[in-house]
């Protein structure tokens, strides 16, 4: 059959105006999906990854998040976009603790499926013998840290972590409470043992603990003071590291003092047993407690119905001492195949402007040389000040070649579950001779 000329004309301005507009859609799809190679959300923050550079991703794992940590637009050396996607332990369990987070952490390792993480303190010297510890001393921002926020990073030599902040326990006072039965905030053991008797006879329980750090930070106040402020320090701790002390010698007045807490009813021992963490900040802003131990800025407090007052422990004859520590330990994994794009981010995160953000938005000091900043507030002053004041007691001292932090609060725990100061002390005399031996016999000088 044929087809008139106009016909044919018609059929031609049809073909010619679905062309155009199959055109028009192709373009807009393509535009699209640009945009969407340009901008795209994965609820971390805004990710950029355009199609002139290649985008790297990187696998980061934490505790928790921090959020806003993370600087944006970070731009590797050879223009790579670098993405870190960050996981956290407490996305698998609800109240994850940091003992549990430790356990998700060590499998990652050991599958290899991590490239930056946080590495708990507890954990240095066995994930250095291991191998999942990046020396970092060549990174800019290790060289930006104080002194003891560096000491508190480096272990046999090797710079293993950049801290995001560097903080320290002491105890959290009801400034009004105390008020209210004639008391002062206390500044020495004398003091201290006042108010905890004067409230005692009051009916109140003093001390709102928990089975970690409100056991742990006392008791190395109490069983290391006199270590760290002796002139003799670096001696004295390399007799300790090599076994040639026994650690009995400091950690077994310590112990005791946590047992005094316990025989005079300034702590509720059943209560502190099954208390977590995280689960003494709502007794103690009940009011059913005078003090709680906590960090610089401890979160939890903000909201409290009295004023509160964050000083170094008062357990010491002639004034008090603060367990301090870098906080937030940003490690590499140097197994991993992206470690030089990792260097790069943990360079962005750590450099001296983004850890005051971080300090800002934590409510923590920055482990930053020569910064005075007090992001904690007024309320922190004095246990600011005697953080910075330096001679205090590290919560993990990696000249030691055996454990602190995690050993003692483990051996509290035993003390308040029957055991003696006395036997605790000696079964750390064994912890410790059994590490320092392993570490003897993985030593190169062991190996050749």
């Amino acid at each position: 059959m044929s087809t008139t000329a106009p016909a044919r004309s018609a059929l031609l301005l049809r073909r010619a105006l679905c062309a155009a507009a199959l055109a028009l859609a192709l373009a807009a799809a393509a535009c699209l999906l640009a945009c969407a190679s340009q901008e795209s959300s994965d609820g971390n923050g805004l990710v950029r990854s355009y199609d002139d550079q290649e985008t790297v991703t990187l696998s980061f794992f934490a505790l928790s998040a921090v959020p806003g940590m993370w600087p944006d637009d970070i731009v590797s050396l050879d223009g790579s976009t670098i993405h870190v996607v960050e996981d956290h332990a407490d996305y698998y369990a609800k109240g994850t603790t940091q003992e549990s987070y430790r356990g998700f952490l060590a499998s990652r390792l050991a599958e290899n499926s991590v490239d930056a993480y946080i590495v708990p303190a507890e954990d240095v010297i066995d994930f250095d013998r291991h191998g999942y510890l990046m020396d970092l001393s060549g990174l800019d921002a290790a060289s930006t840290l104080s002194v003891d926020a560096l000491a508190q990073s480096t272990y046999d030599g090797k710079v293993f972590s950049i801290p995001l902040s560097y903080t320290g326990f002491g105890f959290i006072w009801n400034k009004d409470m105390l008020d209210a039965h004639g008391l002062s905030v206390p500044e020495d053991l004398g003091q201290f043992l006042h108010v905890c008797e004067t409230l005692k006879a009051a009916g109140i329980t003093p001390y709102v603990a928990n089975n970690d750090f409100a056991l742990t930070a006392p008791a190395m106040a109490v069983g290391f003071a006199d270590l760290y402020a002796s002139d003799d320090a670096e001696q004295l701790l390399a007799d300790l590291s090599s076994g040639a002390t026994p650690v009995s010698t400091y950690m077994e007045k310590g112990f005791a003092f946590v047992e005094m807490l316990a025989d005079k009813g300034y702590l509720d021992v059943d209560r502190t047993l099954s208390t977590a963490p995280n689960n003494d900040v709502e007794p103690f802003l009940a009011q059913e407690g005078a003090f709680v131990c906590g960090l610089v800025g401890r979160p939890g407090l903000a909201d409290a119905e009295f004023a509160t007052a964050g000083t170094a422990m008062p357990v010491l004859d002639e004034g008090s001492v603060a367990v301090v520590g870098a906080d937030r330990r940003m490690a590499i994994n140097p197994s991993s195949e992206k470690r030089e794009y990792a260097v790069e981010a943990i360079e962005a995160l750590c450099a001296p402007d983004n850890l005051k953000r971080i300090a800002g938005i934590k409510g923590q000091l920055t482990p930053l040389a020569d910064d005075e900043s007090n992001a904690a507030g007024e309320a922190y002053a004095s246990l600011v000040e005697t953080v910075r004041s330096g001679n205090q007691i590290p919560n993990q001292d990696f000249r030691l070649h055996f454990n602190t932090w995690a050993s003692i609060r483990d051996l509290c725990r035993e003390l308040l579950a029957g055991s003696s100061a006395h036997d605790v002390a000696l079964r750390y005399d064994d912890m410790q001779r059994a590490e320092v031996a392993q570490y003897d016999a993985q030593a190169p000088s062991a190996a050749e």
